[in-house]
């Protein structure tokens, strides 16, 4: 027997206004995000990928969800929050994952070279992401510019010719001589976002084939 109630029939809205609409999208991400990392979690653990693979990929994703979870903050004190409001529960990996903010293949140690790799990759998708959320202000660019020269500087494992320490060092020194209160221009944003991506590669690619 079919129902004819019109109510059944009526459509369903997830948010009445814009603003409804971008706290959506936002707990969405992170959502997205938190699962994302699980299944990396359990590929690896299951020998699906490589420690090369997984470790720069799970450090982009903890930089993600840090980018991402601030933009929900206002909402969720904390991640546990954030977890139980939408039944994370099964996404103990991931869970474990953000916790602890280093992927599995990094040991607490801060004089290994494996941490370092994983900080200088999440320096350089912490600043990537800055520039494409349109951070350009010096005050808030040049900490983390300055903790990547500094890192790279430290890798002692990096080639010579590596050209991408000198490319963020220009820029550091390019800032250095700028104001605090002063901001990148829309060109130089888009050409500091190429130099950092450029970098970023060549240091991939280093790693990878290693």
């Amino acid at each position: 027997m079919v129902d004819h109630r019109p109510e059944l029939y009526t459509e369903v809205k997830l948010f009445e206004n814009s603003r409804e609409r971008e706290r959506f999208d936002n707990n969405a991400e992170v959502y997205s995000i938190v699962k994302t990392i699980q299944t990396l979690e359990k590929s690896y653990s299951k020998d699906f990928i490589k420690p090369a693979q997984y470790t720069p990929a799970c450090s982009r994703l903890l930089s993600q969800y840090k980018v991402a979870f601030r933009l929900v903050q206002h909402e969720f004190k904390d991640f546990n929050t954030f977890a139980t409001r939408y039944r994370l529960g099964d996404c103990q990996a991931a869970i474990d994952r953000i916790t602890e903010d280093r992927p599995i293949t990094i040991k607490d140690d801060h004089g290994n070279q494996q941490k370092l790799i994983v900080d200088i990759t999440s320096l350089f998708l912490t600043l990537d992401d800055n520039i494409q959320l349109e951070i350009t202000n010096v005050d808030q660019l040049m900490p983390n510019l300055k903790s990547l020269v500094i890192s790279l500087s430290r890798l002692s494992m990096l080639p010579e010719n590596y050209e991408g320490k000198k490319r963020v060092t220009e820029w550091l020194n390019k800032l250095k001589l700028m104001s605090i209160s002063d901001s990148l221009t829309s060109e130089d944003a888009r050409q500091f976002s190429f130099d950092l991506q450029a970098a970023f590669d060549e240091f991939r690619d280093f790693i990878e084939n290693k």
